[in-house]
């Protein structure tokens, strides 16, 4: 089985471009098709797609109900997602190396902060007398896709990602029509009141396809409502007090594609 995988990123990341996340051209590719799958960046569903770049790679995987494979291929590959799997759910796995960003005006930070639900952080930037502008943040990727081959129906599992996102509901083939149970968390333990937003390409054009922005309760999770069905984009940041920087942030996403609600 071939796997090619792109781990990618990393330009400077911006206000204006800052999720990220991987997307597969068929979220349920049949048996004797070829599984593909771009890893983008940008804002609200939509983004520029990157080629591979093993140099930005910590850990790239595909895992299933039987097996966990590394994912590799050469730098440059485009699309940067290119197998043949197995029937069944399959997880596509991918964290980043770390990279830093200097924020030289401190009303972007704000806004950053204000967008991800971040807004404890400028209290306590002042506390510590951190600088306005020329201060450092390190900031780290996680995504991770479902993919069902063959439309098998299926769970998402812990893959073991230091910040992962977690859907809990089972996807694809038979399923039902409550909303999405999904779980945040940082090293296998729940992350609470942290914000999760949430974007969907809209089956059609007449969708509305504002993010919906939600919190989380004390395990973690938010329920998020089924709608009209069509490709999610879950994501989350959270971010701690670095060590060799004043601030390192965590990026975490997942996608899925599901039915609307009946």
């Amino acid at each position: 089985m071939r796997l090619l995988l792109c781990a990618a990123l990393l330009i400077a990341r911006s206000a204006s471009a800052h999720e990220f996340w991987i997307e597969p051209a068929d979220y349920t590719p049949n048996n004797n098709q070829r599984l593909i799958a771009e890893v983008r960046s940008g804002e609200s569903f939509e983004g520029e797609a990157y080629p591979f770049m093993p140099e930005r790679i910590v850990r790239a995987e595909i895992v299933n109900v039987t097996s966990r494979s590394q994912l590799t291929g050469r730098s440059g590959d485009r699309p940067a997602i290119q197998y043949n799997a197995d029937e069944g759910l399959q997880i596509l796995s991918y964290q980043s190396t770390a990279s830093i960003h200097v924020h030289q005006q401190f009303s972007k930070f704000r806004e950053f902060l204000e967008a991800d639900g971040l807004q404890w952080v400028e209290a306590v930037h002042f506390e510590r007398n951190l600088p306005q502008s020329g201060f450092s943040e390190k900031f780290t990727r996680y995504a991770k896709s479902l993919v069902s081959v063959g439309g098998v129906s299926g769970y998402d599992r812990q893959v073991g990602q230091p910040y992962e996102m977690v859907v809990l509901s089972r996807l694809y083939g038979e399923e039902d029509s409550h909303d999405f149970t999904i779980q945040l968390l940082s090293a296998g333990q729940p992350v609470n009141n942290a914000q999760v937003t949430v974007f969907q390409k809209a089956p059609t054009e007449s969708m509305d396809n504002t993010p919906l922005k939600l919190r989380t309760n004390e395990f973690g999770k938010v329920s998020v409502p089924r709608g009209k069905g069509g490709a999610y984009l879950v994501s989350a940041v959270i971010m701690e007090r670095g060590e060799r920087v004043p601030w390192h942030s965590h990026w975490t996403s997942v996608t899925f594609h599901a039915q609307g609600s009946r």
